[in-house]
Order: structure tokens, then sequence, then C-alpha cells
């Protein structure tokens, strides 16, 4: 067997065993609906609750309720993450072209500036 296919089976079994990370959608818009999903559907169970006074329900209902209000929690919090992340790569970029394009001018002037500094200080 391959190795390289033994590192990547044991590492999705080792991400698979992660207790926080089960139950959540792989990205921000994902967990977001999915956080709807289980508010709507924890709604739902406790108006039938209350329609039927089954107590059982109404926690189960609760109980999915907040599932939900975390899991859109948890989507805003990586549409955050993703967002800045974008904003740091473009900005890298950014600084990188600025960098490049007058790196050779700042330097030179940052020479002169210390030749001048060493004439006065030498004086």
């Amino acid at each position: 067997m391959d190795n390289s296919n033994t590192q990547i089976e044991n590492a999705e079994v080792i991400a698979d065993e992660i207790p926080h990370k089960k139950g959540f959608a792989d990205t921000a818009t994902a967990a977001k609906l999915s956080g709807e999903y289980n508010m709507a559907v924890g709604k739902i169970k406790k108006t039938i609750a209350g329609l039927t006074d089954n107590t059982e329900l109404r926690n189960a209902g609760r109980d999915q309720e907040l599932k939900g209000k975390l899991h859109r929690l948890v989507g805003s919090i990586r549409g955050v993450r993703e967002q800045a992340f974008n904003k740091f790569s473009t900005t890298r970029k950014e600084t990188q072209q600025i960098c490049i394009k007058h790196g050779g001018r700042l330097l030179d002037v940052a020479t002169d500036f210390i030749e001048d500094l060493k004439k006065a200080l030498l004086k």
C-alpha cells in the first residue's frame, strides 16, 4: 500500500474523531443554512409540543433551536474569518507590488539619509 494514501486515510479518520467538529458544515454558508434549518425545525417542534402538551418534544425543539443558533454563529464566524483572510491576502499582494515598485527608491533615500546622518555626527 502506498504510504501517502495511508497517511491520508489516517488523517481522515483522525478528523472524523474530533468531537467539536462533528455536526458542523465545512463552509460558512453551509453552516448558516444548517443553522436556519435547525432553528426552523426546533420552532416547529416547540409549536407542536405546545399544542400537545408534550414536554419532551418541547425540550427537543428548544435544544434543536439552540443548535441552530450555534450553527448560525459558527457560520458567521467562519464568514468573518474568510473575509479577513481574503483581505489579508489582497493587502499582502498590494504591499508586495508597492515594495517592488518603490523599494529601490526607498533604499536609496534611506542610504542617503544614513550617509548624511553619519556626516553630521562625525563633524
